[in-house]
């Protein structure tokens, strides 16, 4: 009798498609995971959601590797989970019937200490994937980390106890293959880059892979190559899908609050609009869906605007606390401080920690520069409030305006 193999999906609450890309990995997990054993949803589930083992565990630690370490040792430590599991993401789907042991660990590159391919990242990604490969010296290798990974229990929470995995080193793919010393399968995982193009364009792209894999970027793309290829409701759905935007509509409908006023008038037009065809919107619907409803609905219910992160660089003391040189050289901090974590929250599209922290360090620069000059607190401060609306279309403004405020400070 073949060995069930259970699946392991790590969620946040930070979904910028409300959850329609678990609805489509849910679909070709039951559809093409040979001897599926139970699926195991670890964070928060959403409604729709049935059928599913539920562990709730909170996203608060950092980097996000730690989150999803964490949440998986919580499950490895559960008597119910299989030895042999899969660690699965939301946004990644399964195209043809696959075993476990056939499952695609593709390595994408072999370490070398003097390869500078690890240092041109802006956010530090890749500088956080050389110090994990550092663990394990020349020759490891970097895995593919955004594909379906199948793992073990007993390998997975010896990982855990070998390593310390609670900072910066600790990249999961490559960390826990290592580790196993498994070597490369193949290569038929596929994680989706630049251009997607039209369904049947997409099709052709993905048709060598077993696995996908993609990005925020990319979902709206996949999402409806994936309504045609995954059809049929599974069984871990209690209701019919009603498309990013209807999941949309009913989340803030269903929230109270006068912060709520203006998006449920919106909510409420759209859904007389587009109710019933919400998943086959035109090109232009969508952009004004996303302009009007989607994209300020998601930095609300991110909380961006409401939280604001303390200071860490100087303790939060105001202006007057230290002299102008001081206030100079913290507000440069802050702002340096500020575009790291913008460029992190940007890049990996759901590092909402880093936005916050961002505003906090822009709060406090601005603090410490109102007394010497009240133009440059101003410039900083439209910053802080380009970043608490959450558009990732403006960060291009908000480096220009704290470019600009580096070079006057660069002058005094």
């Amino acid at each position: 009798m073949a060995k069930r193999t259970d699946v392991v999906i790590t969620l946040s609450d930070k979904s910028k498609h409300f959850n329609e890309e678990l609805r489509y990995a849910l679909r070709s997990i039951e559809t093409n995971m040979v001897d599926l054993g139970q699926v195991w949803l670890i964070g928060n589930k959403p409604e729709w959601v049935t059928g599913v083992k539920n562990i709730v565990v909170e996203d608060n630690l950092k980097p996000k590797d730690c989150n999803i370490i964490n949440k998986i040792l919580t499950t490895c430590r559960t008597k119910e989970l299989s030895e042999r599991f899969v660690f699965w993401s939301d946004d990644q789907l399964l195209k043809e019937p696959t075993p476990w042991e056939r499952l695609p660990v593709s390595s994408l590159r072999t370490f070398k200490e003097e390869d500078k391919w690890y240092e041109n990242c802006k956010g530090g990604w890749r500088k956080q994937l050389r110090d994990t490969l550092l663990r394990f010296g020349e020759g490891a290798h970097y895995y593919e980390p955004h594909t379906p990974m199948p793992m073990e229990k007993s390998v997975f929470i010896d990982m855990c106890e070998k390593y310390e995995w609670k900072n910066r080193k600790s990249i999961i793919s490559t960390l826990y293959y290592n580790h196993s010393e498994r070597k490369p399968l193949d290569d038929k995982a596929s994680h989706i880059y630049g251009p997607t193009g039209d369904v049947e364009t997409l099709n052709e792209k993905v048709k060598p892979f077993i696995t996908i894999g993609y990005s925020d970027k990319h979902a709206g793309d996949v999402l409806k190559w994936a309504e045609k290829y995954f059809p049929k409701q599974s069984k871990y759905e209690l209701d019919t899908p009603k498309g990013v935007l209807g999941n949309a509509i009913e989340t803030a409908l269903k929230h109270t609050g006068p912060e709520w006023n203006v998006l449920k008038v919106k909510a409420n037009a759209f859904k007389r609009e587009f109710e019933g065809r919400y998943t086959t919107l035109g090109c232009n619907d969508r952009k004004r869906v996303n302009k009007e409803f989607l994209i300020p609905m998601q930095a609300l219910n991110h909380g961006v605007v409401k939280k604001k992160a303390p200071c860490k660089t100087c303790g939060g003391k105001k202006a007057g606390q230290i002299d102008t040189r001081d206030c100079i050289a913290c507000t440069e901090k802050h702002i340096e401080k500020a575009q790291v974590l913008i460029d992190e929250w940007y890049l990996n599209n759901e590092y909402i920690a880093e936005l916050s922290s961002a505003r906090g360090n822009l709060g406090c620069a601005e603090d410490h520069i109102v007394r010497i000059d009240k133009s440059l607190a101003c410039a900083i401060r439209d910053s802080r409030l380009i970043i608490s609306r959450g558009g990732t279309y403006d960060v291009g403004r908000v480096y220009k305006l704290l470019r600009d405020v580096l070079n006057e400070l660069g002058r005094r």
